[in-house]
């Protein structure tokens, strides 16, 4: 077993994709719960057609930040992958200069 997998670097079967993608666009999906919840009650006497309105305004806002999100999100975790690989790298080169090969964590 390689030290770098033993130290969970260059992991590639992890879950932590879908997890940025989550934490990364709470806060525009919270916000646009809260906007739409307030809207709902303040035009709960209303017309539908001024509720339909703001739904496409939120949206109109929501959308572009959800990409913008999910892109940022995107983009760290591929950082963060690329930083696993360079670790693991590492420890697989030093270990391999250090140790003589036959010794290498059998």
């Amino acid at each position: 077993m390689r030290l770098a997998a033993y130290l969970n670097v260059n992991y590639e079967n992890d879950d932590l994709l879908p997890v940025l993608i989550v934490v990364f666009n709470l806060v525009p999906v919270s916000i646009f719960l809260a906007v739409m919840s307030f809207t709902i009650v303040v035009n709960f006497g209303t017309a539908l057609i001024i509720q339909m309105i703001a739904l496409v305004f939120c949206l109109a806002w929501l959308i572009p930040c959800a990409i913008l999100c999910s892109v940022s999100a995107l983009v760290v975790w591929q950082a963060i992958q690329f930083t696993r690989f360079l670790i693991g790298a590492y420890i697989d080169r030093s270990l391999s200069k250090s140790i003589p090969p036959y010794s290498v964590l059998k």
